[in-house]
């Protein structure tokens, strides 16, 4: 097995690869992952930003293959389940903490209810609550046929899970049945709840349906084959779904198709959904979907073998082998480590192999300077890319003087890509701003041209004018004179009177001293923060 990442998302595969791409995007619960593909939605988003470069932070071995998923409770525990019907409550380091025997088999992902309860089905048709702390049993529902999927939680705290005779059972949070409803076919997916604690689930009779949480019948509606895992809800509603070998989007309330994807192979993954809308899939073929908002296709690309593991929400970086196939859908916790079990009989933690660098602040240029050794090129990081600065000159003028850059590696000159050049700049250049002042850079500051007659008496050309932008502009100290109005990065505009600043509280104030808007110098918050504050105007 080959765990692959491209784009910040994670995805296993069956036979010997699976994906790992990882965006980030709002999701339910305080933002751990209590459930399977995250919460009880199942659109497979994290808060947090996964690996881009893959480095093993440990694995636990277990007595069997993991099918299922991992749950991680707030306080890092991660619990999972193997196929020999075993539980797991694992510490944050991989360490056991306790285990549990069911006695037959555990196909499906284990579930938090966020209240210190964990849930499981097994083989024997049997749903279990135990203690997160523990591993002691609760409360045993029995006498349904075979459980191999997930069970649910709604936010009022009832469960939902299928069965392989075809029935959609609900208890309530003490065990006791609430009702069933029945399919023609097995329900292997965990069914997902909607924004009314409605619940859409489906079959492999290739029907969607849709109920309300007291099991009234909402829609059914027939698909394009056997619906193997669990539907996704998106957060305008829309229902994401594989059925057969399509990939479709369903309206929530009508379940009109929206459009479908042809995928050429079966798909048995939950779809997941991304903060832009972009919706991730795979098929038994291989292929892995980017599938945009409208429904074409953003791009696809092929993996080493079938993908029977639903992404979770992110170009092809690293890769690690494991003995075995990867069948179970990948799961991020807060720190954004991606947890991913193995027909290897281990579940697997990654973690990032790449740094963070300290990025420029808002009002200025400043962080850690990195620099390529392929090229030698030194950059300063704004907004998670890397910009050149051109010359030692421009280094200086912006302030940017400091320790020696740090060595990128290959995952960090993917974390941070390439973005616009800073422009370069010496003494005696004119830089223009976005809001009107126009300076000379004479001694290492900008120096204001107040008026035409001072712009032709210095012999400058209007052809020589370069508007550069906020950030760049603040991060060029300024030669500070008596009477300019100053602004950092925040929305206080000040007068500078007497070495002091003087805040202009109100527009009213500042229209009434015949101050305009082009006439506001950006200045650092540093800079600003070093001149003694005055009275308000």
């Amino acid at each position: 097995m080959t765990l692959v990442t491209r784009r910040r998302l994670a995805a296993g595969g069956a036979a010997l690869t699976s994906a790992l791409l990882l965006p980030r995007s709002a999701f339910a619960d305080g933002g751990q992952w209590l459930q399977f593909h995250g919460d009880q939605r199942h659109a497979g988003a994290s808060t947090a930003t996964g690996p881009l470069m893959l480095a093993l932070a440990w694995y636990a071995p277990v007595a069997a293959d993991v099918d299922g998923s991992a749950a991680i409770a707030t306080d890092g525990t991660v619990y999972v389940a193997s196929t020999d019907g075993t539980v797991y409550g694992l510490a944050a380091d991989g360490g056991q903490r306790w285990s549990i025997g069911a006695g037959t088999a555990i196909l499906g992902s284990v579930a938090l209810d966020g209240a210190g309860h964990l849930y499981f089905g097994d083989g024997r048709g049997r749903l279990r609550q135990v203690n997160q702390a523990d591993g002691t049993i609760n409360w045993t529902a029995s006498g349904y046929a075979s459980i191999r999927g997930t069970p649910v939680i709604a936010p009022d705290g009832n469960l939902y899970f299928g069965t392989d005779a075809g029935d959609l059972v609900s208890l309530d949070p003490n065990g006791v049945e609430r009702f069933r409803q029945r399919a023609d076919l097995d329900v292997t997916g965990s069914p997902a709840i909607g924004p009314e604690n409605d619940v859409i689930w489906g079959s492999l009779d290739g029907k969607l349906r849709r109920i309300s949480a007291g099991a009234d019948p909402i829609w059914t509606v027939a698909l394009d084959g056997p619906i193997a895992s669990a539907p996704a809800i998106g957060a305008d509603g829309t229902i994401f779904v594989g059925a057969g070998s399509s990939i479709l989007a369903l309206s929530r309330d009508s379940g009109a198709v929206k459009w479908r994807v042809a995928a050429g192979a079966p798909v048995s993954v939950t779809p997941a959904i991304g903060p832009d809308g972009v919706v991730f899939a795979g098929a038994d073929n291989g292929v892995f979907f980017a599938i945009n908002p409208d429904g074409s296709v953003k791009w696809q690309t092929q993996t080493g073998g079938a993908i029977r593991s639903s992404a979770a929400v992110g170009q092809r970086l690293s890769t690690y082998r494991a003995l075995d196939a990867v069948h179970g859908a990948a799961a991020v916790d807060l720190n954004g480590t991606v947890y991913l079990g193995s027909r290897d009989n281990r579940l697997y933690a990654f973690r990032e192999n790449a740094r963070r660098f300290n990025e420029s602040p808002a009002d200025r240029l400043g962080g850690d300077l990195v620099r390529d050794p392929a090229t030698g090129r030194v950059y300063v990081i704004v907004a998670g890319k890397r910009r050149h600065i051109p010359d030692a000159a421009t280094q200086l003028l912006l302030g940017l003087a400091g320790p020696l850059p740090l060595a990128l590696n290959g995952a960090e000159a993917t974390r941070y890509p390439v973005g616009a050049p800073l422009p370069a700049l010496a003494e005696g250049s004119l830089a223009g701003t976005t809001n009107g002042p126009l300076y000379v850079i004479h001694g290492g500051k900008r120096v204001w041209i107040r008026s035409l007659d001072e712009f032709v008496a210095g012999g400058y050309r209007w052809e020589s004018i370069a508007t550069q932008e906020d950030i760049v502009t603040r991060s060029i100290a300024l030669a500070i004179e008596d009477g300019m109005l100053l602004k950092g990065g925040g929305d206080k505009v000040y007068v500078l009177e007497g070495g002091q600043r003087r805040w202009t509280t109100t527009a009213a104030a500042f229209s009434s001293r015949g101050y305009q808007w082009s006439g506001v110098h950006f200045v650092s918050d540093s800079a600003l923060a070093n001149i003694p504050e005055g009275a308000s105007l």
